[in-house]
């Protein structure tokens, strides 16, 4: 544990390779501590998404039932492009039960880009039934509706989009939104 004390202390001072040695060192002492690979995909994550991948699944393979790997993973392959995996990641996340509409909505994009769009949009309904003026939930909910030909239930949820107060967003509106 010392070593990840060591560890958490040099990464709070942006020293991600002085850090990534400590875990490393806590990995060397118990090669089953989770929470090494934790703190070590996430230095990694920005420097190096495949060994921070790496790293997660090692962590899920010694404690599958680790709820934060798996949340991890999930927002590491949304923000690289594997859709196919975050939705999985998310997937097995969410079977905690202790998930977020962030989570939610970046699940449901992941199922939209694998072509899921039915059960991208039993997610879509579930954060909206939450929070129901989400844009981006709003947003996805008018592209999934018009790829599974709802076009009456595009339009609506088009025009409930547009129509959404803009608030602090620093992006209004995607080219896309027009088609």
């Amino acid at each position: 544990l010392i070593y990840i004390f060591e560890g958490d202390m040099l990464a709070k001072q942006n020293k991600a390779g002085d850090a990534a040695m400590q875990y490393d060192q806590a990995r060397n002492f118990d090669a089953n501590c989770v929470l090494a690979y934790i703190k070590a995909a996430k230095v990694y994550e920005s420097i190096n998404p495949n060994t921070s991948s790496e790293m997660l699944r090692k962590a899920l393979e010694i404690n599958p039932s680790y709820a934060i790997a798996n949340k991890y993973l999930a927002e590491l392959s949304y923000q690289t492009g594997f859709y196919s995996q975050a939705a999985d990641s998310y997937k097995a996340y969410f079977s905690g039960g202790d998930y977020t509409i962030d989570d939610l909505t970046r699940y449901a994009a992941s199922l939209y880009f694998n072509k899921k769009y039915d059960e991208s949009l039993s997610a879509i309904k579930e954060g909206l039934a939450k929070e129901p003026n989400h844009r981006v939930l709003n947003r996805l909910l008018m592209y999934t509706n018009e790829k599974v030909k709802d076009y009456d239930g595009a339009l609506a949820a088009g025009e409930k989009f547009f129509n959404l107060p803009l608030g602090n967003d620093t992006i209004k509106f995607l080219v896309e939104d027009y088609t």
